[in-house]
């Protein structure tokens, strides 16, 4: 140690890897190579120490997902790929056609034309005038998930319906220097669609595009036009954590009610019938890339192809969320999927919108397909719920009173029911004897259901007022 230079001690402080004496099959090539297209050595050299200090980077495997030996590598550039040269520099593209009536799983392109109710089903007014034919379907792969400039979004996936014809563009960055190209022909593409449609890309594809575009001066077409996001009005229709929490019931779920998670990959197959078969995971997109830049074997042709069935599925995920309304696709056949999920999905955005009628028809209809089975005490306490709220007193009170006797009620959804069926005793039918015994039963659930002070103190201020009104002596609990 006594014996080693500054810049020795500072690399072994910094815990850089030990430099180089010698320029290995696996490295970059030369700097005049290497600079083909514009990248600069200071950017070479921080890729090279990326993946010297990140081992499964160089070996392509991914942290969390197991790479499945059966995958392909292949060298050099991958192929169909055309070079273009735009007002920011060069990049390249593949462009890949289809009918627009091609089936992707069970559904065809085209079926978007008859999609309806987009805007209430994703909770966002400005999709009351998207056209599903005019817009474009945006997939995005990253060399990571957070933001800034050290993450580039190497291939941009931009589908649309060019005449008959489903056009699916791929640009992709043969060297980090053609990012602002890839931008500017990405920006210019979207700028000339009447909207977006993605899955979770409003929390990622747009803001990762954006950030980059305003790093390279390019103005972001995002603001201007309409973006269906498909993961939120999906995982509210079809995730069991979303259906539970709306039936606020300890009851397991039962079977068919609804999916897992909310992943694109489980959207599609269980929505539209897609069998990918032996497909890349995204976790392995930014290895592949890696390995391309440093002219090693890689996996970028499986990356191309995952990155287009992204994007295909974007397209038959929009044409059956736009059925869901009408639960039938567009030549009358039953739409696919978990129909007590839907209607339970139907019924929250009726609860949002204050339509109590339409709410009561989806509980109805939910009801049914459960069957008698499953979290029933939770579906007609917000049926219960649903009456009280849209002005059918009578109707509630027999809902409320029907509830309390059942046996698979929890303690907190008897204390709930029984508070209000008293507010309804007192205020709506007067009757405050009733109320005050509606109160007791709420009282001794909420003991037993700990469900907490500032419940029961409520409940002795709404008692205490009854006998009040009733001049009776305080009860014995």
């Amino acid at each position: 140690m006594a014996d080693e230079t500054f810049a020795e001690r500072l690399r072994r402080l910094r815990r850089d890897p030990p430099k180089a004496t010698s320029v290995s099959p696996a490295a970059p090539a030369p700097k005049e190579e290497a600079q083909k297209h514009g990248a600069p050595d200071w950017l070479r050299e921080r890729l090279e120490r990326r993946r010297a200090q990140n081992p499964q980077a160089r070996s392509g495997a991914a942290p969390s997902v197991a790479l499945d030996p059966r995958h392909v590598r292949t060298s050099g550039t991958p192929k169909d790929l055309v070079a273009r040269e735009g007002g920011r520099g060069a990049f390249a593209e593949r462009v890949t056609l289809r009918p627009a009536g091609d089936l992707h799983g069970h559904f065809r392109f085209d079926e978007v034309d008859a999609a309806e109710d987009l805007a209430e089903l994703a909770r966002d007014a400005s999709l009351c005038a998207l056209d599903l034919r005019t817009c474009v379907y945006l997939d995005i792969e990253t060399t990571g998930l957070s933001g800034g400039a050290g993450t580039w979004p190497f291939m941009v996936a931009l589908g649309r319906f060019v005449g008959d014809q489903f056009e699916l563009w791929q640009g992709f960055m043969r060297d980090p220097a053609e990012e602002p190209g890839v931008l500017e022909e990405t920006a210019a593409r979207i700028a000339q669609s009447s909207g977006v449609v993605s899955f979770f890309g409003k929390s990622f594809d747009r803001h990762r595009l954006e950030d980059k575009m305003r790093v390279h001066g390019i103005t972001a077409p995002f603001n201007e036009l309409p973006h269906l996001d498909l993961y939120h009005p999906l995982n509210r229709l079809y995730t069991r954590r979303s259906i539970w929490e709306r039936l606020a019931s300890g009851a397991q779920p039962v079977d068919g009610c609804g999916f897992r998670d909310g992943k694109l990959g489980t959207m599609e197959h269980e929505l539209c019938g897609l069998e990918r078969g032996l497909d890349l995971s995204g976790a392995h997109a930014p290895a592949a890339w890696f390995d391309y830049l440093a002219r090693r074997p890689h996996l970028l042709e499986e990356v191309f192809r995952h990155n287009a069935l992204d994007v295909w599925s974007l397209v038959t995920l929009a044409a059956h969320l736009g059925r869901t309304q009408s639960e039938r696709r567009a030549d009358g056949k039953p739409l696919e999927g978990p129909r007590l999920a839907r209607q339970l999905g139907l019924a929250s955005l009726a609860k949002d919108r204050c339509d109590r009628a339409r709410e009561r028809e989806h509980l109805a209809v939910a009801k049914a397909e459960l069957g008698g089975v499953g979290p029933l005490a939770g579906l007609e306490l917000w049926a219960a719920d649903a009456a009280r709220l849209g002005g059918d007193t009578a109707g509630a009170l027999q809902a409320y009173a029907a509830l309390e006797a059942r046996s698979d009620l929890s303690e907190r959804q008897r204390g709930t029911s029984a508070v209000e069926r008293a507010k309804l005793l007192e205020h709506h039918a007067k009757d405050l004897a009733a109320a005050l015994r509606a109160c007791e039963v709420a009282r001794a659930s909420a003991v037993r259901g700990h469900l907490g002070e500032r419940f029961l103190a409520e409940l002795d201020r709404r008692a205490a007022r009854l006998e009040k009104k009733l001049g009776s002596s305080p009860p014995t609990v």
